[in-house]
Formats: C-alpha cells, structure tokens, sequence
C-alpha cells in the first residue's frame, strides 16, 4: 500500500472530499466498529478549512451512527 501513498496527502487536492474508508489502523468508531455494531467506515476531508469528518454508518437504513469531526494542522517539523 505504502507505494500508492501520496507524498503531500495533506494538501493533494486527490484528498478533498468524501471518501469509503477500505483499510485503517484507526481505533472505533472511524474504523467501522462501534461496541457490538459493525458498519461503513467513511471520511469527508476538506482541505480548504483543513477539516475532516470521519463516519460511521450502521445499516440497514443507517440506523445508526457516529460522527468524530477534527481539524488538522500541518506540522512544521520542530517540536
């Protein structure tokens, strides 16, 4: 996988927009579990307000669901 990776995801316009996520190390609930309920893992990324919302939807009729919205700061590379 790691040869598909961008360099820069963070600021690929490729990212911008909503995504199925298909393989993540994430913990619940962005990973498509939450407790007992298994479901459908998406991400929104918008990189104009470097904002991202990661989903989960637990069909059928998405009866259920979590949202974990975040922002991101590019690091600079100092500490």
């Amino acid at each position: 996988l790691e040869s598909y990776c961008m360099a820069e995801p963070a600021r690929d316009e490729k990212m911008d927009g909503k995504w199925k996520v298909e393989y993540t190390t994430a913990p619940p609930p962005s990973n498509g579990q939450l407790g007992p309920f298994v479901g459908i893992a998406r991400q929104v990324i918008d990189l104009d307000t470097k904002r991202y919302s990661n989903l989960l939807i637990v069909d059928p009729n998405e009866w259920l669901s979590a949202t974990l919205d975040a922002t991101w700061e590019e690091w600079d590379g100092v500490f």
